[in-house]
């Protein structure tokens, strides 16, 4: 019953960050500024409905810390990505984008690598281990090179590009999804050692949550995060970047369930089938990376 309502969670979760992706990229097209990184948050901002969206990313946040202290890491990090798919239906109906072929083929890969993922990993065991402060920075650290290197690589494909061909400028947008997919993955693991000790200790989870790297590490990366992601949404169309970034979180979030909160599939044709899912996103994720997008 907790694993069913911590899966519905996720789910809305999903939507709700599919909901304010939309917003997000159609408010960016709206502002017309050479200003990028923080300076281009500063005006977007000011706008109000792009301030609805980041809204609505909170609540999103809400229903994931909730659906990590019910369900198991796996579950909740294939099922939180429901309804990318949709990305492709709102990209072309409102904010005018075109597909190309390989870019549909990478969303749908992408997509059902997770729902593959997503019911392998049904009978994972729920993990309620906490990090110490050190594993904490530790993980941190690491997904910030991790990310800082990749968004370093998009600027270098942008500056590289020809004029008249469109897919590098593409590529360099879908490195900016991949560059959030490793921060995301980076706040899913702040969000559960939030989640995993407010569902232990209840009220009196606020001290310690306070004075650990947690919620402050987590607040800075969801900041760069959003800097990333728009820059991404520049570049590329908002299916492409949303499926970059969920894929690479969600591998990433697996692989700190396993390998850092030991979680287990118990039975062995599951552990195949998450394997095959997350090649599936793998696969879909360089489709999006290196194939021509589609030209007007």
């Amino acid at each position: 019953m907790m694993v069913a309502l911590g899966s519905l969670l996720a789910i809305l979760s999903g939507m709700l960050n599919v909901t304010a992706a939309t917003l997000e990229k159609r408010e960016g097209m709206k502002v017309l500024s050479s200003h990028r990184g923080w300076r281009f948050l500063v005006l977007l901002v000011r706008r109000p409905v792009w301030v609805l969206a980041l809204a609505i990313s909170a609540v999103a946040w809400v229903a994931e810390a909730a659906s990590l202290a019910l369900a198991p890491v796996t579950t909740v990090a294939t099922l939180r990505n429901a309804g990318r798919g949709l990305l492709v239906v709102t990209g072309g109906r409102w904010l005018n984008e075109r597909f190309s072929r390989w870019e549909l083929v990478g969303v749908a890969l992408a997509t059902a690598g997770g729902a593959v993922t997503a019911i392998a990993g049904v009978d994972t065991s729920v993990s309620r281990r906490t990090l110490s402060n050190l594993d904490q920075l530790t993980s941190g650290a690491g997904c910030a090179v991790l990310t800082a290197v990749v968004a370093w690589a998009g600027p270098t494909l942008e500056h590289k590009r020809t004029m008249g061909s469109g897919r590098r400028w593409k590529a360099s947008g879908a490195l900016s999804g991949v560059a959030v997919g490793l921060l995301f993955a980076a706040t899913g693991v702040f969000t559960k050692e939030i989640s995993d000790r407010v569902a232990t200790y209840g009220v009196e989870a606020i001290r310690p949550i306070v004075l650990s790297p947690a919620p402050w590490m987590m607040l800075l990366m969801a900041a760069w995060a959003q800097s990333l992601l728009q820059e991404g949404f520049r570049r590329a169309n908002v299916a492409t970047v949303s499926s970059a970034a969920a894929a690479v979180a969600s591998l990433g979030l697996i692989c700190a369930g396993f390998t850092v909160y030991g979680e287990r599939v118990v039975h062995v044709g599951l552990a195949v089938a998450l394997a095959g899912g997350a090649a599936m996103s793998l696969l879909g994720t360089v489709l999006l990376l290196f194939f021509r997008p589609a030209t007007a």
